[in-house]
């Protein structure tokens, strides 16, 4: 996993201009955990689905002064190069997650609607787009990875496909300014037209060949980690907290990099090709790298299957992933019974800002290695939380 430098402080122009800013705050609804779930818990609702908590919680959460929105706004102005592309992609998510509580607010179910979740996408382009161009301009002219590697985050959600200015952002060019990065290749490998077994495979096979020698993995999910400390003014547990969500919201929202064509270029005719088998073999082991999300894990046991590999020697990643999906399941089964009281309810919150505080572990420890060891604490053995995603995954596959 690469390395993270610690944030770079914020010009003391910068500082005084926030804090200026910040001089007349509204009181605060909350002090700590205890005092905001206690007051959330009160007025939840024990019909809301997980989604409608989660939803109001994150509601809750917000201040009401819109301080955090205008330090975040201060810092793109005027903060480094790295610190101003974590600030507009967090003013990103604020505004997506905007636009779209105010369309979901008239049309609940917009997203099964064909009618609504265009023009919805669409919207959420439109108003989101200054914070995304900006981003663009300051990767496309510096030669930072990371900076190049946030705005080709950014492009890769919905409402940018076949943007003008997104089109100026690509893969290849990530990886050739990034190349010991396996993510930069893995996206690479789903721009390039995956060419028949007897064709030329030269340019697929040499991102092939990056990806099964990365040294590091990083998407840049966790943009939180390039800000300077927040201000006197707003270190407190509300903004802190307001803050966090915002962190969780924009992992939350941020797609996964596409596989497709890494599986099926490691698969049938293709693996008579030596090369490209020895390879796919590099490849597959790569998926359990530490910082895994849980779908590497699957992908490598599909990787591990196409390539004959001895099924008993396989039983422990296959538990391994049974046990975390059980432990996923059995974790919303209970936060549904949880949702039925108060005390319950106060329970839940609890996980959630738990969440919150901890989303950048999944970015730099990885998603797969956090569930794992929160199964760990979860109260059920292994072996129950194992059976429980076997018998899922089998009425899945029925």
């Amino acid at each position: 996993m690469q390395s993270r430098k610690a944030p770079s402080q914020v010009s003391p122009t910068l500082s005084k201009a926030s804090e200026a800013s910040q001089s007349t705050l509204t009181k605060l609804k909350f002090n700590n955990a205890d005092e905001l779930c206690k007051g959330f818990a009160a007025k939840a609702s024990p019909q809301w689905t997980e989604d409608q908590f989660a939803e109001a919680l994150m509601d809750h959460v917000r201040s009401d002064d819109h301080a955090l929105e205008d330090w975040l706004q201060s810092i793109a102005s005027a903060g480094s190069p790295r610190q101003k592309s974590a600030a507009l992609s967090l003013l990103l998510a604020a505004t997506d997650r905007k636009v779209r509580k105010e369309v979901y607010s008239h049309t609940p179910n917009c997203d099964q609607l064909k009618e609504c979740s265009g023009p919805l996408e669409a919207l959420v382009g439109q108003k989101t787009s200054p914070y995304a161009y900006a981003l663009v301009n300051h990767a496309i002219y510096s030669s930072d990875p990371v900076l190049y590697g946030m705005a080709h985050n950014i492009c890769k959600r919905f409402s940018f496909d076949n943007d003008t200015v997104c089109d100026r952002v690509g893969a290849l060019q990530w990886m050739k300014i990034d190349p010991d990065n396996g993510a930069a290749a893995v996206y690479a490998l789903g721009e390039l037209k995956l060419p028949p077994p007897n064709h030329d495979q030269t340019a697929f096979e040499n991102a092939l060949y990056r990806l099964s020698q990365a040294k590091k993995f990083d998407l840049y999910f966790d943009v939180g980690n390039e800000l300077p400390a927040l201000p006197s003014t707003l270190d407190d547990y509300q903004h802190r907290t307001e803050l966090e969500s915002l962190r969780a919201y924009f992992w939350d929202i941020t797609p996964l990099p596409p596989h497709t064509n890494i599986t099926q270029a490691c698969s049938g005719d293709y693996l008579k090709n030596t090369s490209r088998r020895s390879l796919c073999e590099k490849v597959a082991n790569q998926y359990l790298r530490e910082n895994a999300f849980l779908l590497d894990r699957a992908i490598f046991l599909k990787l591990a299957a196409q390539l004959g590999w001895e099924p008993n020697s396989l039983q422990k990643y296959r538990d391994d992933l049974d046990e975390v999906n059980g432990y996923y399941k059995a974790r919303n089964e209970r936060q549904k019974q949880q949702h039925k009281d108060s005390s319950g309810r106060a329970t839940a919150c609890h996980g959630i800002l738990k969440k919150y505080a901890e989303v950048g572990k999944y970015a730099s420890q990885g998603e797969f290695k956090q569930f794992q060891q929160e199964a760990k604490q979860f109260g059920l053995s292994r072996e129950e939380l194992i059976n429980i995603g076997r018998r899922s995954r089998e009425t899945r596959s029925d």
